[in-house]
């Protein structure tokens, strides 16, 4: 299976994606601009960036892939302002929930043809 991996640059997301080859899956890197790609060093996968504010470029991201697991998100110990982690946090979610769905329209509408 081909499995897209969002924030796969970040530690827990590198991890599933050691986890995904190692059960014999494909991997898809789906890797944010803000961290660099040293978690992900000596691992056979594609990468692909991906900026989850941009709706678009996520559905493009996630072209070819059979399964996606959603890693990335904005955190932090500590910010002035709270609000923002959940804006950007509630904002990547629902792109990739939106992508998801129009993938598996696509793919429903395809196979009625």
């Amino acid at each position: 299976m081909r499995c897209a991996v969002t924030g796969a640059n970040g530690f827990i997301g590198s991890q599933v994606v050691r986890e995904c080859l190692h059960r014999g899956h494909e991997a898809v890197a789906l890797t944010g601009a803000d961290l660099g790609c040293e978690n992900l060093a000596g691992l056979d996968v594609e990468r692909r960036p991906l900026d989850l504010l941009d709706a678009a470029g996520v559905r493009k991201a996630l072209d070819g892939c059979e399964a996606v697991i959603h890693t990335a998100a904005c955190y932090a110990f500590w910010t002035p302002d709270p609000r923002h982690v959940y804006r950007v946090n509630e904002a990547e979610l629902k792109r990739m929930l939106e992508a998801i769905q129009d993938g598996v329209a696509d793919k429903l509408l395809q196979e009625r043809k």
